[in-house]
């Protein structure tokens, strides 16, 4: 997997993102559950439609409909300690998510569907996590 459309920043994340929709990832997120806890909460994803698993954190990121601003950011300080295959699934969503909100097909659904707003989804990591997240996407390839 190759970490599609990730931003890296050298300062606290704030400072270098715009306008819209923001959600920081809390530090200390050590299992799937309190990851989907702290997104469902801090994205305020609907709890009828998040499931808090993979498959519906996958769908959240593919809907965003409930987010009012059309651009979105998230943005971490860390990338979530989580167990080895957790954070790699975790950051192929993220890079899924990234690469649909920016293809082709979304952009003509938006035309044929005029209700349909696109978002623009921004994922921001530190400069010093670059070579983790590398890390992490080459080794799921391999697996």
């Amino acid at each position: 997997m190759i970490a599609f459309g990730f931003k890296y920043y050298s300062d606290k994340p704030y400072k270098e993102i715009g306008e819209g929709f923001h959600f920081v990832v809390p530090n200390a997120l050590r299992d799937k559950t309190s990851l989907f806890n702290a997104f469902g909460i801090g994205m305020g994803a609907p709890s009828q439609y998040f499931g808090k698993n993979w498959d519906a954190f996958n769908d959240c990121l593919m809907d965003l409909s409930w987010i009012n601003q059309t651009t979105v950011h998230i943005a971490h300080e860390e990338v979530p300690a989580l167990p080895l295959l957790d954070a790699q699934i975790y950051l192929k969503v993220l890079s899924i998510a990234i690469k649909k909100w920016k293809s082709e097909q979304t952009l003509l659904l938006a035309k044929k569907f005029p209700e349909f707003k696109p978002h623009k989804l921004f994922v921001y990591f530190p400069h010093e996590e670059r070579k983790r997240i590398a890390c992490l996407c080459e080794n799921s390839e391999q697996e």
